[in-house]
């Protein structure tokens, strides 16, 4: 007999697991709000999101299981584009090959040296390199720019294509997409429950330990006047301040404010004038680019960063499950990153299947139960 899932939250974590479970012969249903109008405000963290495949460029010492976490589920990545590149007009969901970080002086250098070399030990092989080499395969890159590393093994996905071809390789095979908030549901009488709301989560499952942190993004466009966008990402070290500038076909997406406590669901005026003042310091053809969109997302981010994947014993409010409860939630700015790994994961858990020791490892890091939730 079939049995039935239904998934909670249609960002990159929910499509991404009802699109496996589906090919896995499970009758799958997916309840979110915003199923159809991704881009209202608030609709959801991953339309907001850089792309960025960074866990290298992004670990920090003290969040090696962090660390580890993102470097297998980046390995899944090619396969995982691949498979999805069917369902783009583009043919790829990839935004860029390879990326640089920088520092725009030489304090900022030697602020981002500590994370790269804590990197060292999950795999990452980079080399620092002077502005002239920098400049070389990025020739709009200030003059002043410091220096700073090439990961060529950090691409970037294009956000938005992504989840149209989650969605639609998850349509293809089989799942039912409902445009209705899971707190208004009844009793979803699905065989499982998958919470995947994101930072919402613990409205759901009251307790959890996940929190918003508001993050605000830029997108630039470019036209047949300015210079071509960069063909990697740059993360950035600006006096200080980090900023990432993303490619896109048609422009460029600039990121990384993290606000703690701010519930606004717009983005500030200071956002703005530091984020474009940064980005300007790193590539300053971006002068000439049109400003065409200012948006903001709530993260959903865990006490110790790690995102929280596996079963709750607490049942959800609203929608009741006749089964099990998998809570799938907490990637903080690592939901595109690690999507293939959380996916592939949470169809083995709904499955009961044995999985590899590294796989064990991986699930021992995201379990809830290291907190005292329940």
């Amino acid at each position: 007999m079939t049995r039935s899932l239904d998934i909670l939250g249609a960002g990159v974590i929910g499509l991404s697991i009802a699109w496996r479970a589906a090919q896995r012969g499970r009758s799958v249903r997916v309840w979110d709000r915003s199923v159809g109008a991704p881009s209202q405000p608030g609709a959801s963290a991953s339309w907001v999101a850089g792309g960025m495949l960074a866990p290298f460029s992004e670990a920090w010492p003290g969040h090696e299981p962090l660390l580890r976490l993102g470097a297998d589920s980046l390995a899944r990545w090619p396969a995982f584009a691949a498979e999805l590149g069917a369902n783009s007009p583009d043919g790829t969901v990839l935004a860029a090959q390879g990326t640089l970080v920088v520092g725009a002086t030489a304090a900022d250098l030697a602020a981002l040296a500590p994370g790269l070399e804590s990197a060292r030990g999950a795999g990452l092989d980079s080399r620092r390199s002077a502005r002239a080499e920098l400049r070389e395969i990025e020739p709009g890159l200030a003059a002043d720019v410091r220096g700073g590393w090439i990961l060529p093994q950090e691409p970037a996905a294009d956000n938005r294509a992504l989840l149209a071809a989650l969605a639609a390789a998850a349509r293809g095979a089989g799942v039912e997409f409902v445009a209705q908030s899971p707190a208004q549901l009844p009793d979803s009488g699905a065989d499982d429950l998958v919470v995947a709301v994101g930072a919402a989560a613990p409205a759901l499952l009251p307790g959890l330990p996940v929190r918003p942190v508001k993050g605000e993004i830029l997108r630039l466009a470019a036209s047949s006047r300015t210079a071509p966008p960069p063909k990697r990402t740059i993360r950035a070290l600006v006096r200080g301040r980090h900023v990432y500038l993303v490619p896109r076909r048609d422009g460029v997406v600039v990121g990384a404010t993290e606000l703690e406590g701010d519930a606004r669901a717009g983005v500030s005026a200071q956002a703005i004038v530091e984020l474009l003042s940064d980005a300007l310091a790193i590539l300053p053809g971006l002068a000439d680019y049109e400003l065409v969109e200012a948006c903001a997302g709530f993260r959903p981010v865990t006490p110790d960063r790690c995102p929280l994947l596996g079963w709750t014993s607490r049942p959800a409010t609203g929608p009741r499950s006749a089964g099990r409860c998998l809570v799938a939630t907490g990637h903080g700015r690592d939901g595109m990153l690690l999507a293939p790994l959380t996916a592939d994961l949470a169809v083995a858990l709904l499955d009961n299947e044995q999985v590899s020791e590294q796989d064990q490892e991986a699930l021992r890091a995201m379990d809830p139960a290291r907190f005292p939730y329940g």
